[in-house]
This record gives structure tokens, sequence and C-alpha cells, in this order.
């Protein structure tokens, strides 16, 4: 196993402190910036800069631990996959990004941030796995289904969508679906 230097600086970080800082950050959706400022209320000097540099070293010693969770994944007769685009801070201005979420039911759910939507962040996202994939219908998914390696399920939340769309315009053929 690689070695990771946990982080301390100036003795502030012990497993308590950096727990506290990676559950408000991930779990409770707090900003750095406002973790800096309850940790100030709290006569903690804390820059932000300081939680983002220890956070970056957690991952580096969680890294090996995910990695096996996507090992596993991969094992799995069927996962679930969906991107969400998001805006990206950048210089001139912000750019579109994606977090993909693939699901093994039951074991995991895992993460992953491409920066591009496209059949190369499939290819990483799903490297080596065979079996049947749960996705929409989008074009960067058909690749992997020309070997017959990958076998594609549909998703019926997106076709489900529509129905409740329709619920409005013909609610009585859009309640019988």
């Amino acid at each position: 196993a690689p070695t990771v230097e946990l982080p301390i600086e100036r003795g502030l970080a012990g497993p308590s402190m950096l727990a506290d800082t990676i559950v408000r950050r991930w779990q409770d959706h707090q900003p750095l910036t406002r973790l800096e400022d309850i940790y100030r209320r709290e006569q903690l000097e804390l820059a932000k800069s300081t939680i983002c540099t220890w956070h970056e070293q957690l991952a580096d010693l969680a890294r090996p631990l995910v990695d096996a969770m996507f090992d596993d994944a991969y094992r799995e007769p069927y996962l679930c996959v969906d991107a969400t685009g998001v805006l990206v801070l950048a210089k001139e201005k912000c750019r579109n990004a994606h977090f993909w979420v693939l699901v093994a039911p039951e074991k995991h759910v895992l993460y992953r941030y491409s920066r591009k939507h496209d059949g190369l962040a499939v290819d990483k996202l799903l490297k080596g796995y065979t079996g049947y994939l749960v996705a929409d219908a989008h074009s960067v998914y058909e690749h992997l289904y020309t070997s017959g390696d990958v076998i594609e399920v549909g998703c019926w939340a997106h076709c489900r969508r529509y129905f409740f769309k329709a619920l409005d315009s013909d609610p009585d053929r859009a309640k019988v679906a």
C-alpha cells in the first residue's frame, strides 16, 4: 500500500479536525469560504486554502479504497450510470463539465468528474466493464454496445418523465402509462 503523509499543520489537523472539515464540506455542503468564517467565529483562524490542501491530501489517502470500490463494481452483472452537467469556474468565463454517477445497486454509489461529456469520458468511467448497463439513450454510450460485451438496458426514468409532462395535455392516456 502506498504511504501517504497525513496533513498536519501546526498541530491542528488531528483525525477529529480532519473529519469535521470533511463532514461540514461534503456532507453538509458548506463551501470553503463559509467554513473559514465558521471556524473564525470559533476562534480558530483556518484559511480555506489550508482546508482545501488537507482534503487534497486525504483524497490521496482514500484513493486506494475508492479504486477498490470501482473494481468491485465492475464485477457486478449490471451497473447504472448517468451524467449531470455543471458549470465550472474558469479564468475567462464559466465552462461546462460533467459529474458521472455509477451505481452498483446495494453496493456502491461512485462519482467521477470529466471536462467533456463524450465517449472518451465513458470509456474512462467504464474501463474494462462487461455486463448490463442501465443508462439513458445518449449517443456517448453507443460504442459500448457494438461488441456485445456491454448490453444496453434503457432507463425507464427518462421515458417516464414524458408521461408526467403529458398529464397536462392528455391526462387520460398519460395516467395509463
